[in-house]
């Protein structure tokens, strides 16, 4: 188990124990708002089927709707709590228009995706962060390589229905060699990954069966344009093998 997956179960552990200890280890007791201008006072310590519940040092809970906190008690609940996230990754391609002498093996493809992270309980946050990344597969090669890349912080709030979207475009090409080795990178798939304010992964999406959870963080030092094995370890740029066939040569 890499470093990150313990840091990660630890933390899911932790999250547990906070859940089933009802707040043991929840934060201080504070002032929270309605936005009718009702006071409750006490500690977070979950939130269930969209409702915060609060505790105070009597042990009396409150539930209260996300939706009728101030404004400024959302902000907050964001700060300390990740909402549960749907994540999706669609993708379409079309070819580049070619000359009419282009030869047939030269293929030109534009991808158009697009990644959506929903929060699901509706709980507002503006600590999280996407990044996407679409892979190629090399033609004449078992190797790969990172066509395209973006990055966005995510403000999942009321104004835009809990959602937010980022959408790129990558272009790949597949064509024949003078020696009739054929040649390029075709679009494979994509990952997108999201990240906490601290950078760690809350939750990714991988649409590529072989890329894992202890892999991501050798992806992310990726650049555009470099190509890399099935172990995420980068690799010098493909060469076609040597053969001495030429074009009008039986």
């Amino acid at each position: 188990m890499t470093d990150q997956s313990k840091r990660r179960s630890f933390c899911q552990l932790f999250a547990a124990v906070v859940f089933l200890c009802g707040g043991l280890f929840a934060e201080d007791v504070r002032l929270w708002r309605s936005r009718q201008g009702e006071r409750f006072e006490g500690r977070f310590v979950r939130v269930l089927l969209g409702k915060v519940m609060l505790e105070n040092d009597s042990g009396e809970k409150y539930y209260i709707p996300v939706k009728d906190l101030s404004e400024h008690d959302k902000k907050h609940l964001s700060s300390i709590f990740v909402p549960k996230l749907n994540i999706r990754f669609s993708d379409s391609s079309r070819s580049k228009f070619r000359s009419k002498n282009a030869l047939a093996d030269d293929i030109i493809r534009i991808v158009d995706g697009t990644a959506t992270v929903e929060a699901k309980d509706k709980i507002p946050s503006e600590t999280l962060r996407m990044e996407v990344y679409m892979i190629g597969e090399e033609v004449a090669t078992d190797d790969y390589k990172l066509l395209e890349k973006g990055a966005m912080p995510l403000k999942l709030n009321e104004e835009n229905d809990f959602t937010c979207e980022l959408k790129l475009e990558t272009q790949s090409r597949k064509y024949m060699e003078y020696n009739y080795q054929l040649r390029g990178c075709l679009y494979l798939g994509s990952v997108v990954i999201i990240l906490d304010r601290n950078d760690q992964v809350v939750d990714f999406r991988s649409g590529i069966g072989w890329i894992k959870e202890e892999q991501l963080d050798p992806l992310r030092q990726l650049d555009v344009d470099d190509f890399f094995d099935s172990s995420l370890k980068p690799r010098p740029v493909p060469r076609p093998k040597f053969s001495t066939s030429r074009v009008g040569v039986q």
